[in-house]
């Protein structure tokens, strides 16, 4: 018999056996010792201690961490998105990762979460994705859990059309709405305008809509031609000619305007430039 009693094991007739329901784990204790008692037919007895050793076995890893993490939109491939780390009930047991399914977004370099080469995150598409991911261990257990990734919003420029040619006539009024040629993808963000020019255009920086009037006096005016060589009199005829370009503001379109002679050639002018700059949803 076990003096004491004991949780874990019972004697069966000769044999030390694990009682039902008990849990031995190595990880916890190693090692017991019994007080055992023999007693013989005539009821002499004698006590001695039995050591019982617990023998590790390989467990399979519990979980995987984090369960969230987070990226932001247009990330390019390599980019880090989270480090994953097991649970495993064997101390210093080592695991290696995959992403179960195909998928043309992430990938795992050693424990880490990557974007993948060619990815498109966009998250006025798609804003989160959920990954399967099993970690198995150095012995072949594994297990399996979700990692969700956020896919987070960034700031992005607004974009141009271009805005085909424009003619206005010296003394008449002159309007080009613009705001149909700009956007954003970014929702709720609102665009605002403003240009560059002779005193005589303006742009409403709410709408984008240009308005002016060439003055009278352009028609009499007289403009060198290119080459400095000559004067030919200008016929008021005004020429907007758009030129789409990037720069570190967003997107802009730039407008150039030249005097033509009476058979339509330039004969001077300058430049006009109009942006659209971007506010954000408070603004």
């Amino acid at each position: 018999e076990i003096v004491g009693g004991n949780s874990l094991f019972e004697i069966v007739g000769d044999q030390i056996r694990v009682k039902e329901g008990a849990q031995l784990d190595y990880e916890k204790q190693t090692n017991y010792e019994l007080q055992v008692r023999s007693t013989d037919a005539h009821g002499l007895s004698i006590t001695e201690t039995v050591h019982v050793t617990v023998k590790d076995v390989n467990e399979a890893p519990t979980a995987i961490y984090p369960g969230q993490a987070g990226v932001d939109e247009n990330s390019t491939g390599g980019t880090f998105v989270a480090q994953l780390s097991s649970v495993d009930p064997d101390h210093g047991d080592s695991h290696t990762y995959e992403i179960l399914g195909a998928n043309p977004l992430f990938e795992i370099d050693g424990d880490v979460i990557r974007v993948k080469a060619g990815a498109n995150l966009d998250y006025e598409t798609q804003n989160g994705y959920d990954l399967q991911i099993r970690s198995t261990d150095a012995h072949g257990l594994s297990t399996t859990s979700t990692v969700h990734i956020d896919v987070r919003d960034v700031n992005e420029a607004p974009v141009a059309t271009a805005i085909a040619d424009q003619h206005a006539a010296a003394g008449s009024k002159f309007t080009l709405p613009t705001a149909g040629h700009f956007s954003d993808v970014d929702h709720g963000d609102h665009l605002t305008y403003s240009m560059t020019g002779p005193n005589w255009l303006s742009i409403d920086t709410h709408t984008g809509v240009i308005t002016g009037t060439p003055p009278a006096t352009l028609g009499a005016q007289e403009i060198a031609i290119h080459d400095g060589t000559a004067a030919v009199a200008g016929t008021g005829l005004l020429h907007l000619q758009t030129n789409f370009f990037d720069s570190d503001a967003g997107y802009e379109n730039s407008y150039g305007y030249y005097l033509a002679d009476a058979n339509g050639n330039p004969i001077g002018g300058g430049l006009i430039e109009t942006n659209a700059h971007e506010l954000g949803p408070q603004d």
